[in-house]
C-alpha cells in the first residue's frame, strides 16, 4: 500500500474522530457555561488541559498531512484533509473555550471559598474573642457582686460581737443588717461596674456614671437613692426638684424617661441623648454631664417591705455612645442582678421596722 493511499484511508477515520470529539467540546462548553454546580463537583484543570492539548495535536496533524498530500486530480479545487482540518479547529477552538471558561469559574470559585474561609475563620475569631470578653464581664459582674455580700458580711459580724455575751436587740439586728446603708453600696458597686469596664476596654478613667433608684412617692417618682462616681454624692440628682412636673406619673406629655419607662414597662436605652428624638433635656446643663442613659423598670419594687409601688433605676454616662440598643440583652441582665439585691434589702427593711 502506497504513502498516498495511506493518507487516503487515514482521512475519513480522523475527520469523523474529529467531529466526534468537537461535539463532545460543544457539549462541554454548554455545561460549563450553563450547569457549573454540577460541572464543578467533577471538573479538573488537568483534564480540561488535557483534551485542549490532544486537540492541538489533532489539528496539527491534520494541518502536516494536508500539506504532505497530494492533490487529487482534476480542476485543482479538490484540497485533500481541508474538512479533516477544519473539523479539528473547530473542535480545538472549542475545547479551548471550554477550558478558559472552565479554568476561570473554577478560579472564581476557589477565590469565593477561599474568602469564605476567611469570613469563616474570621468570625470564629471574633466570636472566640466575644466569648472571651463575656466571660471576663461576668467576672467583673460576680466580683463587685460578691464585694457587697463581702460588705453585709462584715457588718453583721460587728453587729455580732457586739452583742455577745447577750441576748441581740431588735436595733442591734436593724444596725447589722442596714438595708438603706446596704442599697448604697450596692449602687456604689453598679457605678463602678461600668468604671472598671471603661478602663479595662481602654476607655478614659474619668468617664463618669450616675446610678439612681427612682421610686413612687405622692404620685411622682423621687430619687430614693443614688450615686455620682466623680462626686462620690449621693444626693446627685436636681432635676425631680427643679423640674417635678416632668416626674409626675399622671403628666400627659414631657415627662422623664424613668417616668416613661415605668408606663411603658419596658428598659429605655439612649445612645446618644443630644441626638435621640424622643429625648428633651430639661435644661442646657445637662448637656454637660448626660449624653447616654439606660431607664429600667423596676417590676416589684417593695420600698416598705409590703406595698408594690413603681420604680426605675436610672443610670447615665457623659459619653455619647456608651448604652447601645445591641447590647440590651447584656445590660438588663447586668441591672436584674443588681436589682435583686435592693429587693432584698426592701424586705429586710420592712421586716427590720416592725
Amino acid at each position: 500500500m502506497t504513502w498516498s493511499s495511506r493518507l487516503d484511508n487515514a482521512e475519513p477515520i480522523t475527520r469523523y474522530a474529529s467531529g466526534v470529539v468537537a461535539l463532545l467540546g460543544f457539549v462541554a462548553c454548554l455545561l460549563v457555561a450553563f450547569r457549573w454546580q454540577w460541572v464543578e463537583r467533577h471538573y479538573r484543570e488537568v483534564v480540561a488541559k488535557i483534551a485542549v492539548a490532544a486537540f492541538r495535536a489533532v489539528a496539527g496533524g491534520s494541518a502536516i498531512l494536508s500539506r504532505t498530500s497530494p492533490p487529487a486530480p482534476g480542476d485543482g479545487v479538490d484540497l485533500p484533509w481541508l474538512s479533516t482540518t477544519a473539523v479539528a479547529v473547530v473542535g480545538y477552538m472549542l475545547w479551548e473555550l471550554a477550558g478558559v471558561i472552565g479554568d476561570s469559574k473554577y478560579k472564581s470559585a476557589k477565590e469565593k471559598k477561599a474568602a469564605e474561609y476567611e469570613v469563616e475563620v474570621e468570625t470564629l475569631t471574633q466570636d472566640r474573642d466575644d466569648a472571651a470578653f463575656e466571660a471576663t464581664r461576668l467576672k467583673w459582674l460576680l466580683t463587685h457582686l460578691r464585694e457587697t455580700v463581702s460588705h453585709k458580711v462584715q457588718r453583721v459580724r460587728r453587729a455580732v460581737e457586739e452583742a455577745s455575751g447577750t441576748r441581740a436587740s431588735v436595733q442591734q439586728a436593724r444596725e447589722g443588717l442596714a438595708p438603706e446603708e446596704q442599697i448604697r453600696i450596692i449602687l456604689e458597686s453598679l457605678a463602678a461596674l461600668f468604671r472598671i469596664e471603661v478602663i479595662s476596654t481602654g476607655g478614659s478613667i474619668a468617664q463618669n456614671f450616675r446610678v439612681g433608684l427612682y421610686v413612687e412617692e405622692d404620685g411622682r417618682l423621687s430619687p430614693r437613692d443614688a450615686f455620682d462616681l466623680a462626686t462620690k454624692s449621693h444626693k446627685p440628682f436636681a432635676s425631680p426638684q427643679t423640674h417635678p412636673e416632668r416626674f409626675r406619673l399622671d403628666t400627659p406629655t414631657g415627662t422623664s424617661h424613668a417616668v416613661r419607662c415605668v408606663r411603658e414597662g419596658q428598659t429605655l436605652i439612649v445612645p446618644d441623648c443630644a441626638s435621640e428624638p424622643g429625648f428633651e433635656y430639661f435644661g442646657d446643663v445637662q448637656r454637660n454631664y448626660l449624653r447616654s442613659m439606660v431607664a429600667y423598670p423596676l417590676a416589684d419594687c417593695r420600698p416598705e417591705g409590703i406595698v408594690l409601688v413603681r420604680a426605675a433605676l436610672l443610670i447615665d454616662t457623659d459619653v455619647a455612645g456608651y448604652f447601645r440598643e445591641e447590647d440590651r440583652a447584656m445590660i438588663e441582665s447586668r441591672i436584674r442582678e443588681f436589682v435583686v439585691r435592693i429587693d432584698l434589702e426592701h424586705a429586710i427593711r420592712g421586716l427590720t421596722s416592725l
